[in-house]
Formats: C-alpha cells, sequence, structure tokens
C-alpha cells in the first residue's frame, strides 16, 4: 500500500540521517546537524504511528521499554530543533562499561556522545524540560545514556510497531 512507501521513504530520512551521525566523528556541528535530523525523522514516523494506530500506540509504548526511550528522547526533539543550538545537545564524555554504559555495535572505543543528565543542563534548559508532563520519560530512560545505541533503539521500536500496523 501507499501508506508503507511512505514509510520507507520515512525510514530512508531516519538510516541516512543515523548514518551522518554515526560519521560525525568529533565535529561538533556535523554531530549537531545530523543529530537534529535524526530527531526530526523520528518524529515525523512516531507522528505517522502515533496517528495511525491511536491508543494501540501508548499501550505499545507503555508495554515496552523501547516505546520509553523512544517517548524520551521525542521529548527533547523540540529543544534542539527549536531551541537555541546549543539547548539539549549529547555532551561529550568518555564512555566506558557501566551501570549504564554497555559495549554495542555503536560503542566506538574512547568518546562516544552521551545525552545530558538533568543536572548537567543549563538551569533554563533544566526548567523548560521539567515543564513538560512527559520529562520524566527522559530523566529515566535517556539521559546519561549514550546517543546512538538510544537513537538505534527508537528506530527499531518504531520499525517494528510500522510492521505490526493493521
Amino acid at each position: 500500500s501507499s501508506v508503507m512507501a511512505d514509510f520507507e521513504d520515512l525510514f530512508d530520512d531516519v538510516d541516512a540521517a543515523f548514518e551522518s551521525l554515526k560519521l560525525s566523528g568529533d565535529d561538533e556541528t556535523a554531530q549537531r546537524r545530523a543529530g537534529r535530523a535524526v530527531l526530526g525523522a523520528l518524529f515525523e514516523v512516531r507522528e505517522q504511528l502515533r496517528l495511525g494506530l491511536g491508543g494501540a500506540y501508548w499501550i505499545a509504548v507503555e508495554n515496552d521499554v523501547r516505546g520509553k526511550i523512544t517517548e524520551g528522547v521525542i521529548v527533547i526533539r523540540g529543544r534542539m530543533t527549536h531551541g537555541p543550538l546549543n539547548d539539549i545537545r549529547p555532551s561529550i564524555k568518555l564512555a566506558f562499561p557501566g551501570p549504564k554504559f554497555f559495549p554495542s555495535t555503536y560503542t566506538y572505543p574512547g568518546r562516544n556522545l552521551t545525552w545530558l543528565e538533568l543536572d548537567d543542563m543549563s538551569s533554563t534548559d533544566r526548567i523548560e524540560l521539567e515543564r513538560r508532563d512527559d520529562h520524566q520519560r527522559y530523566a529515566s530512560y535517556v539521559a546519561g545514556q549514550m546517543v546512538l545505541p538510544t537513537l538505534n533503539v527508537a528506530r527499531e521500536f518504531l520499525r517494528h510497531l510500522s510492521r505490526s500496523k493493521p
């Protein structure tokens, strides 16, 4: 159906932006642009699914940790896209295995992008985020995590839902 074709186009955009982010290395401008592109593309897919599935979308989110991570990432999309460019951007930390850091396909030796903890955000960003009912999803499922793995989880969750669509 044409709906599935539209999804393929949207997922192509997600994949292309994800690759750009993966290849951005230590170039902060490239990271920011690619990060915003991934979030924008994920948001478009998520909106199509949310509208198409209605309440079933939120049930899927509640029943799957990948859904909670997806929504946690979506929360900050507006901040990254519409706010000043240095708003909520991933901080670069030395990541090594620990409670929140586990090696994955998207873990590289040395520096890895991680999402800011709320305490590490500027006070304006934090206040803005905490005004939102859903900020807890970011705090619980995304903050402090590595960027590429969380974005990949969101991509997989949305891809899974698009395939299980009636």
